[in-house]
This record gives structure tokens, C-alpha cells and sequence, in this order.
């Protein structure tokens, strides 16, 4: 497993961005955005009443 470094979109050539978002299209299409998106917005609600409660 290498260490990945993220690219900048704006640095990525027509080819990289055009699988990039065919990529997230795919996520959107099938759900698994939503369901990522909802595991991310559970977390940082539950990081944000752990930070409140101290």
C-alpha cells in the first residue's frame, strides 16, 4: 500500500478530471455518496457535542 497524495482538480488534465467525476457520478448514482456523506455529517455532529460538553 503507498502513501497517496491528493491532486489539485485544477492541476488534473482533461482525461484525470473527466474519471474523476465520472467517478463521483457513479457514487451519486448507486447511493454510496449519500451514505459516505452520512457517516462524515454523524461524526462531525458527534465531534461537535463531545467539544460542547467540555
Amino acid at each position: 500500500l503507498q502513501r497517496a497524495i491528493r491532486k489539485e482538480v485544477r492541476m488534473m488534465s482533461d482525461d484525470e478530471r473527466r474519471r474523476l467525476f465520472d467517478a463521483f457520478r457513479q457514487l451519486k448514482a448507486s447511493g454510496e455518496y449519500n451514505r459516505l456523506a452520512s457517516i462524515h455529517r454523524q461524526v462531525l455532529l458527534y465531534m461537535l457535542q463531545i467539544r460542547s460538553t467540555h
